[in-house]
């Protein structure tokens, strides 16, 4: 199973200016392995009435590629916009799709150290956990803890996307 956190790498695409194909990064990560799913957990602004149509669109396009979708709305808190649950949803999904043996190998693509103890939760249980990201932006400890770290930038040019001008 492949896990995602979307906000954490739409950020890291921004700053390396990058942008994949999801579907096909996963499979590609996912090997010959059986793969089972594809997780996507993200926000959703209704904040911003300009935007919302293409993050409506967004997320259509990732659940008719196959991807499933955790879409947690943005909240205000002190007058600014916050992302709340979905860095849990994704923590407690891959601790518990391990628990009841739904996956052997968990592919995180996130490089938020926030997930260093669920990954070792799902280590500890017998279950392999590797992560992607960029390199040069994932936490030391994150990336330590994984059974198996692979480099964003380092992605077979049929996985990319058209380069970033602006997000």
């Amino acid at each position: 199973m492949v896990f995602v956190d979307g906000s954490n790498l739409y950020h890291g695409m921004k700053r390396a200016q990058i942008r994949f194909d999801l579907l096909r990064l996963a499979k590609y990560y996912v090997g010959k392995r059986k793969f089972i799913r594809c997780y996507y957990y993200g926000s959703l602004d209704p904040y911003d009435k300009p935007r919302i149509e293409s993050q409506r669109k967004f997320i259509r396009l990732l659940n008719l590629g196959g991807i499933v979708t955790r879409i947690k709305p943005l909240r205000l808190h002190d007058g600014n916009k916050v992302e709340k649950g979905a860095d849990v949803h994704l923590a407690v999904d891959l601790v518990s799709f391990a628990l009841h043996g739904h996956y052997d190998s968990a592919i995180l693509i996130s490089g938020d150290e926030d997930f260093l103890v669920a990954v070792e939760a799902v280590k500890e249980s017998g279950k392999i956990v590797e992560i992607a990201y960029f390199s040069e932006q994932i936490s030391d400890a994150l990336r330590l803890s994984a059974d198996e770290f692979h480099d964003l930038n380092n992605v077979p040019s049929e996985i990319l996307r058209n380069r970033m001008r602006k997000i």
